[in-house]
């Protein structure tokens, strides 16, 4: 509580009789604030003198002023003047010193002030000082000596002797606040930006209106351009501590400054050297351009772009073309700490820096790996990837390096940012490097925060690392006890990603609190992590409530209306059904066939018909496609819901080229095998260029992918006369053979060792009545496109007789015509090597 009572002055300093002032008070009257910076002169007293200066600074108060009280704490009150009258111009500035013993005081303060041991003595000089002595330089001074003299983290709790150690020095912090509040408008650059950023040093957020007072002061300085590089990176740090945001028209003039601060001091014109008696020993020309006074440093330099990126607020590009060039020049100046906050802004704000500054930050940042702490080492780490630095392997050796060394005193935090590097790097640490993470990692991941715990369970299951059951456990402790409903939308879809990926099955309990946690936030989660998170759950074995998947379906028929669910997103949702074998509603599905064509609709708008079909898929991988067909026809959609016949023949064209880019054989017998499902007629042609794929990829096929074709390929040829287009279909596919694709383990039906050929077998004779079945439904649905390309009897049974001798290769049966017992995988190791499904188990 603050008191006023007026007071009587005390009268002002007698002048010398003769009118004049003598030196002493020339340099009394001229006092600011910078005064502290001075030197007094010859004939002023030692510190020894400062208690008597500071009790005769009296006479330094005018008369006509009043006086208040402000509380310090702990009944500790500091006393300032203010004018009796009222006047229009608010509250007056310090009192001009007039005599040699006021500037002395003034001094003595100074010194003490900046030399005090603890806080406490801070506030008892403040309080001692008569009305009228503290000035704009006494209090600056203080708030730099605040970051000093603060009473050590963390907090203690409530209660104890160090919490309220704590709280009275908050209070002391808030009334020295409050103690500069009538100075701000009147303090020059350099007291003015010390305040705010002692508070700032100290976490301690000053009043709103302080902060109008001080953001209105700073503004009119800003304005007449008398802000050095000091003050400007420490008002952009001060700012970004505190995270208050000034606004555009308040950081606009800050970077301008900024970056004339930053250009290059002008080169001047060259001289000839002075004329020398000898030719030979005349030295060169004088010119050679020097660094202005004012240029930032690199630690002003990383400063300025942390508060910025703390602040959120990105400048225009002059201001990055000014900060790319000083900064790439001092490199090699800057300290871990500064380069890591420097990528960090960088990485956060993304303006986009020149390729050759991120070759050579990241060469900097090499240098100072040995010198790193866990969070300089992770943080720069994090930053220089997200820029799109590519290291190389011995930049990554010394990355391993530094961080075995620092993982035992990683905070969790750290120590998921330096693996998140590796996952994304797709580095694999050796095994010792891994123990030693899992082990620093496993003391400390109950205070591990929600991001920390999402990232280490995404990271480890990128590097395919499965830890132990209790480290598992462990995890999911500590995401319970987090608790779950503290986790941000992206974070608990990454973990959930996590955790499907390393088959850590959750407790019962764990997952009615996700179900319930994830319903409240459905519309929160982008649609990227829509997709993941229901894939995530389906993995594990977790089926939603009906209510869940409801608001799902919800939220993700807007996220296909607006089209921002890419094309793996759509993959992964209707894969997910299918695996759920639970039928969306029909206008679900709608949206899903409309999204899924959004390349072919914009061209369809545009272009020609063939155009539209040609763009029909656009960006489908072989992987997405196989899941979108799947889960079609493992939902089972009513009658009314199939796709159309358009979209059915824009997926069959794609999926045929698509096939021989990157598809493998789980590829080619899923899709084949929902395809068959849905009874779809592809026609001789199609079903040609893929049996010649199919024939390409024949060592990679294994039992339970030849069993499905051998299901699925009757049912798509149906029945009809010999066609030609069964051959022109080959003959497309066999012009496009000869690209690679890779591998991947199919799931679904499996036959045993003594049932797979039996099955092939079956497949071929009983294929009569499936195709005659499957043609019905197939003209039924306007799914049958094999009226005028049929496929002829003698080109199935050939494709049947290669699926035939396959199994037989895989199972040691003899081939067909051959007498006697061999091996299966002798013949298939003459042939090539084992199966892709085989490949691994040996002979």
């Amino acid at each position: 509580m603050r008191q006023r009572r007026p007071r009587l002055g005390r009268g002002e300093a007698a002048a010398p009789a003769d009118g004049a002032a003598g030196p002493a008070d020339a340099a009394a009257a001229s006092h600011t604030g910078h005064l502290t910076r001075q030197h007094p002169g010859p004939s002023s007293p030692g510190p020894g003198g400062a208690p008597d200066a500071i009790s005769s600074s009296a006479s330094a108060v005018s008369h006509g002023v009043g006086e208040e009280f402000v509380d310090l704490g702990e009944g500790v009150v500091a006393s300032r003047c203010f004018p009796a009258t009222p006047s229009g111009s608010g509250p007056c500035a310090p009192p001009s010193l007039q005599t040699r013993r006021d500037l002395d005081a003034v001094m003595g303060l100074t010194r003490k002030l900046r030399t005090a041991p603890t806080w406490r003595e801070l506030r008892r000089l403040l309080a001692a000082a008569p009305p009228g002595l503290v000035d704009a330089g006494h209090l600056a001074t203080a708030a730099k000596r605040l970051r000093v003299v603060t009473p050590p983290p963390p907090p203690p709790p409530p209660g104890s002797r160090g919490g309220r150690e704590r709280s009275a020095f908050r209070a002391f912090v808030g009334g020295l606040l409050e103690l500069s509040g009538p100075l701000l408008p009147d303090m020059e650059p350099s007291p003015l930006v010390a305040v705010l950023y002692g508070a700032s040093a100290v976490h301690h957020a000053p009043p709103a209106a302080w902060m109008t007072v001080w953001l209105q002061a700073a503004a009119a300085h800003l304005a007449a351009d008398a802000w050095g590089p000091r003050e400007l990176c420490n008002a952009a740090t001060a700012l970004g501590r505190l995270s208050y945001d000034p606004g555009e028209a308040w950081l606009g003039p800050l970077c301008e400054t900024a970056t004339r601060h930053m250009q290059p001091a002008p080169t001047p014109a060259p001289t000839p050297a002075p004329p020398h008696r000898n030719p030979k020993a005349a030295g060169p020309l004088v010119g050679v351009p020097e660094r202005g006074a004012g240029c930032l440093t690199p630690q002003g330099l990383s400063q300025l772009a942390w508060g910025l990126g703390r602040l959120g607020f990105c400048p225009p590009q002059p201001f990055w073309d000014a900060f790319f060039r000083e900064s790439g020049r001092q490199l090699p100046g800057f300290t871990a700490q500064g380069l890591a906050n420097t990528l960090w802004a960088l990485a956060v704000l993304r303006p986009e820096p020149p390729g050759p500054w991120v070759t050579a930050a990241g060469a900097a940042f090499r240098r100072l790996l040995p010198s790193a702490s866990s969070f300089e080492l992770s943080l720069g780490a994090w930053a220089l990837v997200r820029l799109g630095f590519q290291p190389a392997g011995d930049w990554l050796a010394g990355f391993l390096a530094a961080a075995h060394r620092a993982l035992p005193a990683a905070e969790p935090e750290h120590a998921a940012r330096v693996l998140w590097v590796l996952a994304v790097q797709g580095v694999t640490p050796p095994d010792d490097w891994i123990a030693r993470w899992l082990s620093s990692a496993y003391v400390r991941l109950l205070e591990a925060d929600c991001t920390a715990l999402a990232t280490m369970a995404w990271s480890l299951a990128r590097l395919g690392i499965r830890p132990g059951p209790r480290w598992t456990e462990l995890l999911l402790a500590s995401a319970w006890e987090a608790p779950l409903r503290a986790f941000a939308p992206h974070d608990l879809a990454l973990l959930l990603w996590g955790l499907a990926h390393g088959r850590a099955i959750p407790e019962p309990a764990w997952m009615d609190e996700f179900w319930l946690v994830s319903y409240r936030r459905l519309r929160s989660f982008a649609p990227r992590h829509l997709a993941l998170l229901l894939w995530s759950c389906v993995t594990l074995g977790q089926a939603p409530t009906a209510q869940w998947l409801a608001g799902y379906e919800a939220v993700t028929a807007a996220a296909m209306r607006s089209r921002s669910l890419s094309a793996e997103g759509i993959s992964l949702v209707i894969y997910s059904y299918g695996m759920l074998e639970i039928s969306p509603s029909a206008d679900w599905l709608a949206e899903l066939y409309d999204a899924s064509l959004e390349a072919g609709l914009e061209a369809e708008a545009g272009a020609s018909a063939v155009a539209a079909a040609a763009a029909a898929f656009d960006g489908w991988t072989s992987l997405g496609l196989e899941r979108l067909i799947w889960g079609v026809a493992k939902a089972a959609p009513p009658p009314d819901a199939l796709p159309s016949r358009a979209w059915v023949a824009a997926f069959l064209d794609r999926f045929a080229v698509q096939v021989y880019d990157d598809g493998t054989y789980g590829n080619l017998a899923n899709a084949m095998f929902a395809l068959a499902l849905l009874g779809v007629r592809p026609g001789g042609a199609w079903l040609g260029l893929v049996m010649a794929r199919v024939d390409e990829l024949s060592d990679d096929f294994g039992q339970a992918t030849l069993v499905k074709l051998a299901w699925a390929l009757p049912r798509l040829a149906g029945h009809g006369p010999r066609s030609a287009g069964a051959g022109a279909g080959t003959g497309t596919g066999a012009s496009v053979a000869g690209r690679g694709a890779g591998s991947r383990a199919a799931g679904g039906v499996r036959a045993g060792p003594a049932g797979g050929a039996k099955a092939v077998a079956a497949g071929a004779s009983q294929g009569g009545a499936g195709e005659a079945e499957g043609e019905a439904e197939g003209e039924a649905r306007g799914l049958d496109f094999s009226a005028f390309d049929p496929v002829a009897p003698e080109q199935l049974a050939a494709w049947q007789r290669l699926l035939q001798a396959r199994m037989r290769v895989i199972m040691g049966l003899r081939p067909a015509g051959a007498r006697g017992r061999v091996r299966g995988p002798r013949v298939a190791a003459r042939r090539g090597g084992l199966t892709g499904e085989a490949r691994g188990r040996g002979s």
